[in-house]
């Protein structure tokens, strides 16, 4: 996997993230009929089988605060738990599907809003977990693509890639990877397609300057 599609999937998850904020707030908006019980979620759990809910959403209190939210978004497609501080008052996660049937798990900063932690499974079968900094920009990125290539990612915390680790699921170029602080690479430690040990230096442009390669046998 080179890096503009790499690039190209953390930019796609950002905007699922974001379309995914918009369905949350909407489906909180859009809410027709309110189910309200003093359960625990291991109760509900307990009686699922005997018991049924309709509309588009429920709600499970705890001492009057809304601690669990369930709705169906308006497009018909995202669906979600989201689960509130224990004064009911921000989201701390959401577990659920989005609009494009990804089933995605966030996890929020204290204030409710602050997206810090993603995980998702795509429907082309890729996946990938994120962690986000304290300015919501990207901080940890680790996944699989379509084909199994696994890849790792670590930012700065203005969300400027620094260094990545790519291991592809075919005889292809793999190592690790550093970059300045303009996100551009500067050095690559891995081996080329023909499996050969090498070491490049590339400059502010990302234009390979000088390479050390090996055998490989």
């Amino acid at each position: 996997m080179n890096e503009q599609s790499f690039d190209e999937r953390i930019q796609r998850l950002e905007q699922a993230n974001a379309q995914l904020q918009e369905q949350i707030v909407s489906m909180r908006r859009q809410r027709r009929r309110v189910w309200v019980a003093g359960l625990a979620i291991v109760a509900l759990v307990a009686i699922a089988g005997a018991a049924g809910f309709t509309g588009d959403s429920f709600s499970l209190l705890s001492g009057g605060k809304q601690r669990i939210f369930y709705a169906n978004g308006a497009d018909g497609k995202t669906a979600g738990l989201v689960f509130n501080d224990d004064k009911g008052e921000r989201k701390r996660m959401f577990i659920g599907s989005t609009s494009e049937g990804t089933p995605t798990i966030m996890m929020y900063a204290p204030d409710g809003e602050l997206v810090r932690a993603v995980f998702l499974v795509n429907t082309d079968n890729s996946m990938m977990f994120k962690l986000n900094g304290r300015s919501g920009k990207d901080l940890l990125g680790l996944g699989s693509a379509t084909d199994g290539t696994g890849f790792f990612q670590l930012s700065n915390p203005s969300g400027t890639a620094r260094a990545s680790i790519i291991a592809p699921a075919k005889n292809k170029e793999a190592g690790f990877r550093c970059y300045d602080s303009n996100g551009t690479q500067r050095l690559f430690l891995g081996t080329n397609e023909k499996d050969e040990p090498v070491v490049q230096f590339l400059d502010a442009n990302g234009k390979v300057q000088k390479e050390l390669t090996g055998t490989a046998k």
